[in-house]
């Protein structure tokens, strides 16, 4: 168990809403270090699709395949995305699952499939790919989710020991996994190191969740606190509590190597809606700026040739 939770500053982030345009409910998945985001959304038609943002231009992403909506869950930052699509009901639980699961490629505009070949598998759903091209997700046996991790096309069981119901959830670039699992009916963190397992739960916490990771070891997830749903932020071993102002529930999906969060939030009327927290810098890094902006006009003053 590692750490606990405090209240993170109002001044730590600058929270934006983004939602699709004319969506009843929108989710964000993933963000990658030039800013694109990934996630899915709902139509009044009760219709639901994958979407890539980039810098506020909505481009929906749906599989070809899908008879039952699209979602995008991850983008690394080659731009691929992946998702799922034919996706659960609100009634069968696990709405963010699909059936089927699918890496697009931006710069071909083609979709190739992603799906565990474990005998009986009924449903599979990548959640996040890193720049090598390595996909983590989950599948499922008409039982308990299995985590997985996809190497070019070759896939690997990741289940924490001892436990039940692993998702693997998130992964960086130097391989590391986070995710979750089930021990006595409640879900718990962990972080996946080259075959190593540690459990994440915030202190206080009746569960907890890992949802992502960047490439500097931040872990960013979901716990459960009297009653309500707020995410984590845990950097450089201590954590923080992400609430989006004035939301009920606060769900953090992704972060970037820059340590912008994305997720979605439910309002006091019930409605979903994504957003992005970008953490506001240190004010001693607003003076490093200014030191270097003074000490590079001195200089370009200093090497200017005579007139």
């Amino acid at each position: 168990m590692l750490g606990s939770a405090r209240l993170a500053l109002a001044d730590d982030f600058t929270y934006t809403t983004i939602d699709f345009p004319g969506a009843t409910a929108t989710a964000i998945g993933g963000i990658n270090n030039s800013g694109q985001i990934v996630g899915g959304y709902e139509l009044p038609d009760t219709t639901r699709h994958g979407f890539l943002d980039v810098g506020g231009s909505f481009t929906t992403i749906d599989n070809p395949n899908a008879t039952s909506g699209s979602e995008a869950t991850g983008i690394n930052n080659v731009g691929q995305i992946v998702g799922a699509y034919n996706l659960n009901t609100p009634e069968q639980g696990h709405i963010f699952e699909g059936a089927h699961s699918f890496l697009f490629n931006q710069g071909t505009m083609t979709f190739s499939p992603i799906d565990d070949p474990t005998a009986g598998v009924t449903s599979t759903t990548a959640i996040k790919i890193n720049d090598s091209g390595e996909v983590v997700g989950l599948y499922r046996t008409n039982g308990a989710g299995i985590g997985f991790l996809d190497v070019g096309g070759v896939f690997t069981d990741i289940n924490f020991p001892g436990g039940v119901g692993t998702h693997a959830n998130g992964i960086n670039n130097a391989g590391e996994i986070v995710g979750q699992y089930k021990a006595n009916g409640l879900h718990h963190g962990f972080l996946d190191n080259a075959g190593t397992f540690t459990t994440i739960d915030v202190a206080g916490a009746s569960e907890t969740v890992a949802t992502g990771i960047n490439s500097s070891g931040d872990i960013v997830g979901l716990f459960a606190m009297n009653g309500s749903v707020l995410s984590f932020l845990r950097k450089g071993g201590s954590f923080s509590t992400i609430a989006f102002p004035g939301a009920t529930d606060t769900e953090v999906y992704g972060i970037n190597d820059q340590g912008d969060l994305v997720g979605a939030y439910t309002d006091q009327s019930g409605a979903l809606h994504g957003f992005e927290a970008a953490p506001v810098p240190e004010p001693g890094t607003f003076a490093l700026i200014g030191a270097a902006l003074v000490t590079a006009t001195a200089m370009w003053r200093c090497r200017r040739p005579a007139t």
